[in-house]
C-alpha cells in the first residue's frame, strides 16, 4: 500500500476520532463544574507519563526485529513489566499525596484504581499499536481508532446529556465519571489492537536464553529509552502539574481545556504520520537503504513544517479577528491558545520523526533531551516561585521553553540521521 494511500485512510479515522474529542471536551468543559473538570486532567496528567513507559519500552523494539520468535519474546516482557510499572505508580501517588503536591489528595481510592486501569489499558493499546505496525496491518489500528471515537461519544455524551438535564444528580461527582469514562473507552480499543492470541501463543514457549539474549540485545531501551520515556512523558505533563500546583483546580480546567485541546490533536496527527512514516523506515532500515531513509526524514520535516507555520497564521489571524467578541473568560481562554500554539507546532514537527531515535538505538540522545526538558520545567517553577507571574505570563513562558527545547531535540535527531552517512560509506 502506499504511503499517501495508508496515511489516508489512518487519517480518516484519526479526523474522525479528533472530531469526537474537541466537541466533546469542549462541551464538557463548558457545562461541567470546574473543580471536577480540573480533577479529570490532572487525573490523565498523572496516569499518562506512567503508561508511555510501563511496557519498559520493549515494544519499541518491535518494528525493526526481523526473527518472528524473538518478537513473540518482546510482546511477552512488555506485557510481563506492567505490573512492576503499577506498584511504582501506586508508591508515587502516596508519595505525591503525603506530600500535598499537585492536588493529589483529591483523588479518593476509586480514582486512584481507575489510574492503575487507566495504565494497564493505555500500555496494552501502546504495545498493540507497535505490533500492528510490525506486520503492517494498518486495518487494525484504523479499526480500532473508529472504536475508539464511537465509545469516547458515548461515554462522554452520556455525562454531558446528564448534566444538562440534571446538573445537581452528579455535579460533584463529574471527576469520577469522566475518568470512569475514559477508563472504558481504552480498555475497549485495548481489546481491538492488543494481540492477545499471539501472547497465549508464546508465552512460556521460549527458553531461558532466548529470553536472555532478547534482553542483552535490546537492553538499550528498558536501560536507557525507558526513564528516557519518563522524563519525556513527565516534562509534558508537568505544565498542568504546574499549573495545579500554583493556581489550583479551577486555573487547571480552563488551561487544561487549552492544552488537551490542541495537544491532544496535534499528537493525533503526529502519531498518524509516525505510524505511517515508521512502517516507510523500517522497510529501509531492514534493507540498510540509508540514502532513502535521510531523504524521507528531509522531506517529512520540510512539508510539516510548512503545514505548521501556515496552520499557525491562519490560527492567529481568527483568534484576531474574533477577540472583541469573545467575553472576558473567552479572551483569557483564547489567550491561552494562542500563547500555546507555536509549542504545539513545534512538538508536530519534531515529533513525526522521534522514533528514528529509538530505531537506530540512538537513545542516548533521546536522554539528553528527556534530561533538558525536566531541568526546563524544574526552571520554571523556581521562576515561578522568584516572580509570581499570573497565568497568563506564565503560560507564555512555558511556551518559549518549551519551543527552544524542541529546537534541541530536532538537532539531536539530525545528529543520528547524518551518523547513518558512516553506515554508507562503510
Amino acid at each position: 500500500m502506499s504511503f499517501a494511500r495508508t496515511f489516508v485512510r489512518l487519517g480518516s479515522a484519526n479526523v474522525v476520532m479528533l472530531a469526537v474529542h474537541l466537541v466533546t471536551i469542549g462541551l464538557l468543559g463548558a457545562i461541567s463544574p470546574s473543580q471536577q473538570f480540573g480533577l479529570f486532567l490532572l487525573a490523565l496528567s498523572i496516569s499518562l507519563p506512567f503508561s508511555a513507559f510501563a511496557g519498559l519500552r520493549f515494544e519499541s523494539a518491535m518494528p525493526s526485529v526481523e526473527s518472528a520468535r524473538r518478537l513473540g519474546v518482546l510482546l511477552v516482557l512488555a506485557t510481563s513489566s506492567i505490573a512492576l510499572v503499577c506498584l511504582l505508580q501506586i508508591a508515587i501517588i502516596l508519595a505525591l499525596s503525603q506530600l500535598d503536591l499537585f492536588e493529589v489528595r483529591s483523588l479518593g481510592p476509586f480514582e486512584i484504581a481507575m489510574l492503575l486501569g487507566l495504565t494497564i489499558a493505555q500500555t496494552l493499546v501502546q504495545i498493540g499499536r507497535l505490533w500492528a505496525i510490525r506486520q503492517g496491518n494498518v486495518a487494525r489500528i484504523m479499526r480500532a481508532t473508529y472504536v475508539r471515537a464511537g465509545a469516547m461519544s458515548l461515554a462522554r455524551g452520556c455525562v454531558a446529556a446528564i448534566l444538562l438535564l440534571d446538573r445537581d444528580m452528579i455535579a460533584s461527582e463529574v471527576g469520577f465519571w469522566l475518568i470512569a469514562g475514559e477508563l472504558l473507552v481504552t480498555i475497549m480499543m485495548a481489546g481491538q489492537l492488543y494481540p492477545f492470541a499471539a501472547l497465549r501463543l508464546h508465552w512460556g514457549k521460549a527458553g531461558s536464553v532466548i529470553y536472555r539474549r532478547t534482553m542483552i540485545k535490546y537492553w538499550k531501551f528498558p536501560i536507557i529509552e525507558t526513564p528516557s520515556t519518563m522524563l519525556d512523558h513527565l516534562a509534558a505533563n508537568a505544565p498542568i502539574l504546574l499549573v495545579t500546583q500554583f493556581y489550583g483546580l479551577a486555573s487547571t480546567a480552563l488551561f487544561g481545556l487549552a492544552y488537551r485541546g490542541l495537544a491532544v490533536p496535534a499528537a493525533q496527527l503526529s502519531k498518524t504520520l509516525t505510524e505511517v512514516m515508521q512502517t516507510r523506515y523500517s522497510v529501509f532500515q531492514r534493507a540498510r537503504d540509508w540514502a532513502a531513509l535521510e531523504g524521507f526524514f528531509w522531506r517529512s520535516t520540510l512539508l510539516v513544517t510548512g503545514a505548521s507555520l501556515a496552520g499557525l497564521l491562519v490560527f492567529a489571524a481568527l483568534i484576531w479577528a474574533l477577540y472583541d467578541h469573545l467575553p472576558e473568560s473567552g479572551k483569557e481562554f483564547s489567550l491561552i491558545v494562542l500563547l500555546m500554539s507555536p509549542w504545539i507546532a513545534a512538538s508536530t514537527i519534531v515529533n513525526i520523526n522521534s522514533r528514528l531515535l529509538l530505531m537506530l538505538q540512538r537513545q542516548e540522545l533521546k536522554l539528553i533531551y528527556d534530561f533538558l526538558a525536566v531541568f526546563a520545567m524544574a526552571a520554571l517553577w523556581l521562576s515561578h516561585s522568584a516572580f509570581g507571574w499570573d497565568l497568563l505570563t506564565f503560560v507564555g513562558w512555558i511556551a518559549l521553553v518549551k519551543v527552544g527545547v524542541y529546537a534541541i531535540y530536532w538537532m539531536l535527531i539530525l545528529i543520528a540521521v547524518r551518523s547513518l552517512r558512516d553506515r554508507k560509506a562503510g
